[in-house]
């Protein structure tokens, strides 16, 4: 009798969970289906300059893994990412989301690299949730990220070799003095 009661209520339990459980994942699975993530190659040819400096750049960006990416420099004011924009000039965007940044006339020529980094990590995400991330240095969080409520996040990079993929999303745990989890949210925006 009394495995008959347990199954009973097994039973009960699994009609009352089975509904909720599907209407969970349907939810999730529409999510999915209707997320879309647009990957961007930054060039600052629309970029709204609002300064030009005077300045050199001395290495590769540590944000941005691309063959044009720079980390330059005017007066005690590092910048990076910066991208070649001719041979004695770069942009650096100051605000990517907005496309704003200032251009340094160079004093030197820019430095050669021996190879060209891989072309796919991205340096900067605008998550669906408003927040905007950028690339740390390195030894920092993969991507710093302050939101719109003014917490600050760290996220991982989206994983772009996903073959067909349009949506990519990223883990996100919330800093400060009460780290929490935030779970996976959809890279709105990526910039490589």
């Amino acid at each position: 009798m009394h495995e008959k009661m347990r199954f009973a209520a097994n039973v009960r339990l699994v009609t009352w969970l089975l509904p909720f459980l599907l209407a969970v994942n349907a939810i999730a699975l529409a999510q999915t289906l209707v997320a879309t993530s647009r990957v961007v190659v930054y060039t600052p040819e629309h970029m709204t300059v609002r300064a030009t400096l005077v300045g050199s750049c001395s290495r590769k960006s540590l944000r941005a893994a691309r063959s044009d990416a720079y980390r330059c420099s005017s007066g005690a004011t590092a910048y990076d990412p910066c991208f070649r924009i001719g041979a004695a000039r770069v942009a650096c965007p100051t605000d990517v989301f907005a496309d704003r940044g200032i251009v340094v006339r160079l004093t030197r020529p820019l430095p050669r690299f021996a190879s060209a980094p891989a072309p796919d990590m991205p340096w900067a995400m605008l998550l669906a949730s408003g927040a905007r991330c950028l690339r740390g240095s390195p030894g920092a969080h993969p991507f710093s990220c302050s939101s719109t409520s003014g917490r600050a996040l760290a996220c991982a990079p989206p994983h772009l070799r996903v073959p067909g993929a349009t949506a990519y999303f990223v883990d996100c745990v919330s800093t400060g003095t009460r780290a929490a989890n935030m779970g996976s949210t959809l890279a709105r925006v990526i910039y490589r």
